[in-house]
């Protein structure tokens, strides 16, 4: 029963994990009507620099703090330099021409982290402090209650970024017809630019969240971040906040259960359970994938 228990809450904490890399994802397709198979290999760049500005022997040590407004900073111009030199020059290309972009800027991606910083598995210390706290039945690491924390708190500051302020707006106006939008005089690069950042941006939350447990390659980050924000973000309908949520959970569950109760001779099974679960969810929405076709 504690180890059952124990695969839930954990299971709890790491969908909630997935759901903010899916909210990153839901606003670019938004924006942009492009599916970024890219999405997790921009939060494994950002967050290979986070680990590089703590540990790396070769360059002064940061405290967490400065590094992580360092990696910030940087996913930031990374989304920024996307939407640049990766989607601005195929505005005018059908978005099939577009999703095939990001899966080549993928590939870029990944051979490049492998190039600068290795192939290796590394573990780093998460952003949280350690230490646990009794909550009666089990001990709950002082992490997991500050993820879902943030993951809430950011979730909550998003909706109110798209409801109250101008730019918000403008962004659910793009999402809704970019024509329409720019006839009214809503600059829709700029309002590319800011999806694409914050994109690139909630794609690094996740996988800093994501690393201590994981670990950290250019391989296995990349693939979990991408797989499992777009299962959440399909479950949601890349439209619905609380849908994504859901669907981020479910995951997040499912996949944890599958890998502590799985024999070890069937390594990745969790992966094909969240394979299987956005290919059952997409059979059941018919309409959905047959507007992200189109």
């Amino acid at each position: 029963m504690t180890l059952l228990l124990v695969a839930l809450i954990g299971g709890f904490v790491t969908g909630v994990v997935y759901a903010l890399a899916a909210l990153g994802l839901v606003i670019v397709y938004r924006a942009t009507r492009i599916l970024n198979f890219a999405h997790g290999a921009m939060g494994m760049v950002s967050t290979y620099v986070y680990g590089r500005a703590l540990h790396d022997a070769a360059a002064p040590r940061m405290s967490t703090p400065l590094a992580l407004l360092l990696t910030l900073v940087f996913a930031v111009c990374l989304g920024l330099a996307v939407e640049r030199v990766v989607i601005r020059p195929l505005r005018d290309a059908p978005i099939l021409t577009k999703v095939i972009a990001t899966l080549a800027l993928l590939t870029v991606l990944q051979f490049t982290a492998g190039a600068l910083f290795g192939d290796a598995n590394y573990f780093f210390q998460g952003i949280f402090p350690g230490g646990v706290v009794n909550i009666g039945i089990e001990y709950l690491p002082y992490s997991s209650i500050l993820t879902v924390l943030v993951t809430a708190g950011l979730v909550v500051l998003i909706t109110l970024f798209l409801r109250r302020t101008k730019l918000g707006v403008a962004l659910r106006a793009v999402s809704n017809n970019p024509d329409a939008a720019g006839l009214m005089g809503i600059d829709v690069t700029r309002v590319n630019q800011v999806a694409w950042a914050l994109g690139s941006v909630l794609a690094t939350v996740a996988g800093l969240l994501l690393t201590p447990d994981f670990g950290l390659n250019t391989f296995t980050l990349t693939l979990t971040v991408i797989v499992y924000s777009v299962g959440a973000a399909v479950f949601g309908g890349f439209v619905s906040f609380p849908l994504t949520l859901a669907g981020g959970v479910l995951l997040g569950v499912a996949t944890t259960l599958v890998r502590t109760y799985a024999p070890s001779s069937a390594p990745g099974l969790d992966y094909a359970v969240g394979f299987g679960i956005v290919i059952v969810v997409l059979a059941l929405r018919r309409d959905l994938a047959v507007g992200m076709a189109l």
